[in-house]
């Protein structure tokens, strides 16, 4: 499943970035953008998205996944065929053809791209499997070990009726609220970063060939980011801490990039800036962890990619074009926002440590009856992980 799944969401980012590495390659200039035309054309996407997922949720719920995801993997390649092949207006011939990131382009520009993601979501339809108990490669022992696994969580199981009191609870939870705050926070530096990055990199001397080489690392950073801060969260059992931890090292490379001149080593400081990815993808597994009830689940992480989107909104807004090339008041949003996740991180903390003792205590008064009560028949009842006395939140 990880191939299927990181393979889709690859294609789906390769295209999303694509606007930015067409920002230095003559996008603005040929398209008469002017003022905060680009940071609107960046963040677009993101309005979209905000419209989709409540309806998307819903029919993910009714409909079985890998035929809904396989749906939307092949849409969203219809979609970037409308899209112009940047690489092939800009002429890059005159590269060198050992480039590698001129091959690169050249094996998936965008209208390229929807042959490789059509391709990829037939894939998706054929081996993507709806449940644990579908996937035809695992033998029946592994599929019951899969399906207890859920059980042992306490978060609930797949059910297809949509729950009117889940989705009401999912409101009026703090923790909601916290998910969606702290997913803004995080990704107001995301979106200025996406659409801005290339043409920060070029302000700096560099030409454009260069610059685009430059962008590579950017990805990998990211990806040793979660994949460390990810590790480190299930090692230590501390989600937050590890979190709170993570952001420490791109709120660091914002604030030399706000107070250092502005030179080919403040590539340093950028790529510290793109570490940012940590954070998220571990309060991504918080959401998970600490979310029982299946329409819940949706409902709220429904409101954390709500929250994701505008961040991404804001983000690109902040890099007023009269501020170019330094772009202080993106920069200046970007050490906000990284404070703003810290503290916010912090207090949802206390707040589930405060959660987590009055669970304790209510399991202690309930201690006789729930003994007494057949626990797996408790487990398989889609409960609320604010119902359920057993639920324990993941610190």
């Amino acid at each position: 499943m990880v191939p299927l799944l990181g393979v889709a969401v690859m294609l789906g980012s390769v295209d999303k970035v694509s606007l930015a590495t067409a920002a230095v390659m003559g996008f603005r200039e040929d398209t008469h953008l002017v003022g905060q035309q680009y940071s609107l054309t960046s963040s677009a996407i993101y309005f979209g998205a905000i419209a989709a997922i409540i309806p998307s949720l819903m029919l993910m719920q009714r409909l079985p996944p890998h035929i809904y995801i396989s749906a939307n993997v092949t849409i969203w390649g219809i979609i970037t065929l409308f899209g112009s092949d940047r690489i092939d207006v800009v002429n890059p011939r005159r590269a060198t053809y050992s480039n590698s990131l001129y091959l690169f382009h050249r094996i998936l520009p965008l209208q390229r791209d929807f042959r490789a993601t059509l391709g990829w979501s037939f894939l998706l339809w054929g081996f993507l499997p709806a449940n644990p108990t579908k996937a035809r490669w695992l033998s029946l022992r592994q599929r019951v070990v899969a399906t207890r696994r859920m059980q042992d969580n306490h978060t609930g199981i797949e059910n297809k009726t949509f729950k009117r009191d889940q989705f009401i609870e999912a409101f009026l939870d703090p923790k909601t609220w916290f998910y969606f705050l702290i997913n803004i926070s995080l990704n107001v530096p995301n979106g200025g970063l996406v659409g801005f990055n290339s043409i920060v990199v070029k302000s700096l001397g560099f030409t454009t060939q260069t610059t685009l080489l430059l962008g590579i690392p950017t990805g990998l950073v990211s990806w040793l980011s979660s994949f460390f801060w990810g590790w480190v969260a299930t090692k230590t059992g501390k989600r937050h801490l590890s979190a709170m931890g993570s952001c420490i090292l791109p709120l660091i490379g914002t604030f030399l990039l706000y107070k250092l001149q502005r030179n080919s080593v403040a590539l340093l400081y950028l790529y510290l800036c793109y570490m940012y990815w940590g954070p998220y993808i571990v309060m991504m597994g918080s959401m998970y962890a600490n979310t029982g009830g299946y329409t819940k689940k949706l409902t709220v992480y429904a409101m954390s990619y709500i929250g994701y989107c505008v961040g991404n909104i804001i983000g690109p807004q902040t890099f007023l074009t009269k501020q170019a090339p330094l772009y202080v008041g993106g920069v200046v949003a970007m050490l906000v926002c990284y404070s703003a996740a810290l503290v916010l991180m912090g207090l949802f903390w206390l707040y589930l440590r405060y959660l987590n003792a009055k669970k304790a205590t209510e399991y202690e008064r309930l201690k006789t009856q729930l003994e007494s009560e057949d626990q797996l028949l408790s487990d398989w009842q889609d409960l609320t992980d604010i119902k359920n006395p057993r639920f324990v939140y993941a610190l």
